[in-house]
């Protein structure tokens, strides 16, 4: 259990808290389970895709990881196993995801 101070006040003033159960999982371990589980074949997405909504190929959508910048520059970058596997077991795929937005110790992205 880990206790959280917010920054609401209570009646007399003080710090509210919260005591919230903290499960950890090993991100390695999560990757291995997900793309190992047969139940999730049909789920997971290992290529970049571009799609679009109109015939023309003007208007993209975006509306999966796999359809985004970030994956497509990953994808054709050089580094990819630096750029997007290393990040996402060194600090999470929220971390991946959410924070990276492309960015990549390499000097690559910068050629696609």
């Amino acid at each position: 259990m880990i206790k959280i101070t917010g920054d609401l006040r209570d009646k007399d003033g003080e710090l509210l808290t919260e005591e919230h159960e903290l499960w950890v999982r090993d991100p390695v371990e999560c990757i291995r389970e997900l793309m190992g589980n047969p139940a999730f074949r049909d789920y997971l997405a290992y290529d970049c895709q571009q799609v679009f909504v109109d015939k023309e190929g003007d208007m993209r959508r975006y509306d999966e990881m796999w359809t985004g910048e970030w994956w497509w520059k990953t994808q054709v970058c050089r580094c990819s196993i630096t750029c997007a596997i290393e990040p996402a077991l060194t600090y999470g795929v929220y971390y991946t995801a959410k924070v990276a937005k492309g960015r990549c110790s390499s000097a690559c992205h910068s050629r696609v």
